[in-house]
Formats: C-alpha cells, structure tokens, sequence
C-alpha cells in the first residue's frame, strides 16, 4: 500500500515542482525588468540609459553618478548587483588593454619609434645611434618623435605593454617589475657629468651600486651563454638605475598602464630629458627585473591615472556594458624614489604573487652589495667569497 501510494503521487509532486519553478522563474524576471520609471526616462530614442563616471570603476562611482544625474532613481533596481559589475569594470579593461591591432584600444608599442622591431630590440639593449654616441648630443634633435609620443599620447592614452613584442626583455617578468640601468651620460644639462664642451666617456648620476651580473639570464640579450661577474667596491663605476613594479590585479592602473611607465622611464625621462644611455655589459639596458644586474637600489616611478567610463543599459533588450572613454596619465616619483619601497607597498597590500619578493630581493637585496649578498649570489655557481 504504501508503495502505491508513493507511486500515485508522484504526477502532483511533478505538478508542485513546475509550479514553484515556474514562479521562482517569474520572480527573477520580474526583479529584472523592475526599473524605477525616472530611471526609464532617461532612455534615448534607441532605448540607452548612459551614465558617466570618472576616477575608479567601482559600484560606488557608478551609483553616485546615477544618483546625481536622477535623484529619484534607484540603484537596487536600476544598476546591476555590485558583483556583477565588478565583472563588467574587468571586462572594459581587458578589452582597453588589447592592442588597437587586436581591436582595443592601447597605442601598439612599436609605432612609438616606427624602426621596427630591430631597431627597437636593440635600443632596450643598449644599442642603435640612440645610444652610442659618445658626444654631447641632444636627443631631442636625434629623435624627436620622444616628445611627440609623450605629449600626444603617454599622457593621454594606454600604451601596449610590449611583452609579446619585445620577449626578450619583457615577457612574463617573473618579479613583478622593470628595471633599467645605464652608465653614460651625454647630454649637457643639471643630471650626470656631461658638460658642453667636455662629454666624452661621462658618467650618469649615481644612484647605485652595481653588485653582480649573471650572463646567463640575459643570454638572448647578450649572446654569451654563461658566466657572471662580481664588482666589490664599487668597482663597476658610477650607475644609475629606475624601474616599476605593478600590481597582480590586472585591472589596477599599475598593470594596465606598465607600457606608458616603460616609454616614460626608458625613453622620456632618463634617454630624452637626462641623456643616459648604455647598458652595463653583460646585461641588457631594460628588461624584467630578474635578467638585469644585482643591484643596492634604484629610483622609482609610478602612474596616476583618471580614466573616465560610461555606463550603458537598453531598456528594450536589457543589454548592459561599460567602456573606457579617455584617459589622463601622470607619472610621479614613488615613496621616496625607492624602487623597493613601492614593491614592499604592493606586498603589504597583498598585490605580489607568492614566491615573487624572493625573486626582488635576489635582485635588489635589502643588505645592498654586502658579503652577504655576494655570497647568495655565488652559491648558485658552486662559489663563495673567500
């Protein structure tokens, strides 16, 4: 009896369970569709509702500028969830950081000097007329195209970060950072020891001590497939090195804009209004922190970026999207100018991958060129100080 009982109300049990899915179905559609009607007001012909904002993509940018454009709409029930739009702000990012060749809309990293490919992997060397002249030059007459990307477009638009154009020197940088490196100055101005009419062979500004060089992590830069070199003393001479470091979170500013920073420091700030040049031997000039020599310290940039979005929703087919209009950038010295600074900033926030400050501190130990660090350096060829 009881078995045929349960077998008879199996078809109500069928009957209740379509019924409240049905319902439960209504419902979500209901909420969906449930926009206030000032927010429907403010439908184009076409049925778009935009809404800009500037600053951060967050929720709260985003629901503030409804509000301010329609007070008497309601945020619960005309913006999505702020989940959801967290998804949307990543999204709007990745397609902002795509090349404008792949149909984003970042500057492609190598129309900035139009050489090619050569031309610029040899420049992130230490190489091409850009750096071996030894003489007094002004840069600005050599290459004027520096200025005009700066002004033009560093300044106000996202710059491919090259790590699939220049793989040598900047693909998959293990240690979160970029970090260059030069030893001569030759340009006549307040930086470095280069005078009118004395400027050959003439150091940068020292900011540094060089410690070690292992050949084999940058053998693609220097064609030489092992070996390393020590300096004690200071004996490699007066340098002077600047990097980056970025957050692992691809949509912060640090990551997407990486490319702006690289032209900013490599190019503008130290080739152009500085005149250094040349890469210390054995290393290349630029590159992932992890291929460029043990070093004490070095100076620091960092971006500021105000991007502005618009926010767009179609009452008629409730489609949704965010895209990244403009963009403002500035580059500003990071605390204290101290590139390990700004990294123990992102570590402290939880922004530095596992296993990456090993890899910093391998490269910028906090003891500077200590016996130490010489010894740490050594133990990977089978070596020690003796």
């Amino acid at each position: 009896m009881k078995f045929a009982l349960l077998v008879s109300s199996l078809p109500l049990l069928q009957v209740i369970a379509k019924d409240l899915g049905s319902n439960l179905r209504k419902k979500a559609t209901t909420r969906r569709l449930r926009k206030t009607e000032a927010f429907k007001d403010l439908a184009d012909p076409d049925g778009d509702v935009t809404i800009e904002f500037d600053e951060e993509c967050t929720y709260e940018q985003l629901k503030n500028a409804l509000l301010a454009k329609c007070p008497e709409c309601d945020p619960d029930k005309d913006l999505p969830r702020a989940d959801r739009f967290v998804n949307l702000c990543r999204k709007a990012h990745r397609q902002f950081g795509k090349s404008e060749d792949d149909g984003g809309s970042a500057y492609p990293f190598q129309y900035i000097s139009e050489r090619g490919y050569q031309f610029d992997n040899e420049y992130y060397d230490g190489g091409t007329f850009l750096n071996t002249e030894y003489e007094n030059v002004d840069i600005r007459d050599k290459a004027p195209f520096v200025e005009t990307i700066y002004e033009e477009v560093a300044e106000q638009r996202l710059i491919e970060f090259p790590e699939k154009y220049i793989k040598n020197n900047f693909h998959k940088c293990q240690a979160q950072t970029v970090m260059c490196c030069w030893v001569q100055d030759r340009q006549a101005d307040n930086d470095g020891n280069c005078a009118e009419n004395n400027c050959e062979d003439k150091d940068p500004a020292d900011n540094t001590e060089i410690c070690a060089v292992d050949l084999h992590k940058a053998k693609r830069n220097n064609h030489v497939s092992g070996g390393f070199a020590i300096f004690q003393g200071d004996t490699a001479g007066d340098a002077h090195c600047h990097g980056f470091s970025w957050s692992n979170n691809t949509s912060d500013e640090s990551y997407q804009y990486r490319g702006n920073n690289l032209f900013y420091v490599s190019m503008y700030d130290h080739l152009n209004v500085r005149g250094y040049v040349r890469e210390v031997p054995g290393a290349p000039m630029c590159s992932c922190l992890e291929k460029m020599p043990v070093v004490s310290r070095a100076d620091c940039t960092e971006v500021t970026v105000n991007e502005n979005y618009v926010f767009t929703y179609n009452i008629n087919d409730r489609s949704k999207s965010l895209m990244i209009l403009d963009t403002e950038v500035e580059f500003n010295a990071c605390t204290d100018n101290d590139l390990r600074t700004r990294f123990d900033e992102l570590d402290e926030d939880n922004l530095i991958s596992p296993g990456v400050k090993t890899i910093f501190d391998n490269q910028i130990p906090q003891s500077g060129c200590s016996d130490a660090t010489y010894n740490n350096f050594l133990s990977t060829f089978g070596y020690k100080l003796a």
